[in-house]
């Protein structure tokens, strides 16, 4: 078994870390060549003409990016990296908004972005079937929609997220094989919101990977709801009922503090080579976690999400959209792989440029 475990491991890090070369940012088109292009340009969703979106012949390039909210550390990052570089990449104007999770303000804002004149609109969806509508009738308009992050149940121009689910079976058999000869291993599972389709996926993929291994026991879940208290409150609560839980799985790296507030207050925060220690993972990549590895030995192991990707690949093919070039069909849904960041191979992450949160 263990030596099963040991060759699944390498075959899940040698197909998470793949490296995406960059490119340098071509100039922008001036009017007369978008124009000329668009003529020629294809389609990419069934029934719509990208190339007749009537923005395009404003005279003005504007991006818009609809948030479902701005509260993680990685959105705040990912939304500075849009600031600093969508200039670059052929928009005169950024028109950035967040809807704070809730649906219905999430549509009323898609719908204001079409009419402010976007020529391309980002989305981080709220719920995956809500907007529905409201994405169909703005690429019926013409403008092109890309889903960041989360997916949009519809045919998207492009689409551009995590390989979630598979996220969630990686830190899964991490756990399974740091643990690998014990009798029962408790785990405390905290998905920290289930509205968010990203967070059910990483929740469904580790559910679904842990009942492939006897000794994996899920004792406890608790949807956060995106609250800091509520984590902390569920770690000190569910080891009242569970005094020997040995994995704690939090879906994001916003709530690794306070776990590890929680565990040290309950007497429970041992260092990695203690055998009392219990195991952290969470997902996304972000410099607090990254620092809690490093510097405070508290978390695990990280589902490393591309969030620099999530800036420049998309902008490159709205640059390439203005430029008169439409994403074929078929070739617009992109998953990424997560590699899984440990304390034994996190310098050489580093060291390969992957880890888009180590800036410390």
């Amino acid at each position: 078994m263990k030596k099963v475990l040991t060759i699944v491991m390498a075959v899940v890090m040698l197909l998470s870390l793949v490296g995406c070369s960059t490119q340098e940012a071509a100039p922008a088109p001036d009017e007369a060549t978008k124009e000329e292009t668009a003529a020629n340009a294809g389609v990419a969703v069934e029934g719509v003409s990208f190339a007749d979106n009537p923005n395009l012949k404003d005279g003005k390039n504007v991006l818009g990016i609809c948030w479902s909210n701005w509260a993680a550390e990685a959105t705040q990052i990912l939304i500075a990296d849009y600031e600093a570089k969508y200039k670059e990449y052929g928009f005169d104007e950024l028109i950035s908004i967040q809807s704070e999770g809730d649906l219905e303000t999430q549509i009323s804002q898609i719908q204001d972005l079409a009419n402010q004149g976007v020529d391309v609109m980002i989305i981080n969806s709220v719920d995956p079937d809500g907007i529905v509508p409201a994405v169909e009738a703005v690429q019926a308009m013409g403008i092109p929609v890309i889903a960041v992050d989360r997916r949009i149940n519809t045919p998207l121009y492009y689409s551009f997220e995590t390989a979630n689910y598979n996220a969630g079976v990686d830190i899964c058999k991490y756990v399974a094989a740091k643990t690998e000869g014990m009798d029962e291993v408790k785990i405390l599972s905290l998905p920290t919101n289930l509205t968010s389709i990203a967070v059910r996926d990483r929740n469904d993929g580790f559910h679904d990977e842990a009942a492939y291994w006897p000794w994996l026991n899920i004792v406890t879940e608790v949807n956060l709801e995106s609250s800091i208290e509520n984590c902390y409150n569920a770690v000190v609560d569910a080891f009242k009922t569970n005094p020997d839980i040995k994995v704690i799985v939090v879906s994001g790296d916003n709530y690794v503090a306070p776990i590890a507030s929680a565990l040290s207050d309950i007497g429970k925060l041992y260092p990695y080579d203690d055998p009392n220690h219990v195991i952290v993972c969470s997902y996304d990549g972000a410099p607090s976690a990254l620092k809690y590895m490093v510097n405070e030995g508290v978390n695990d192991a990280i589902a490393n999400q591309r969030f620099d990707l999530f800036c420049t690949e998309p902008l490159k093919v709205c640059q390439a959209y203005l430029n008169g070039e439409i994403v074929d069909a078929g070739e617009n849904d992109i998953k990424l792989e997560t590699p899984i960041v440990t304390p034994r191979n996190v310098q050489a992450l580093k060291e390969m440029g992957i880890l888009w949160g180590y800036n410390f």
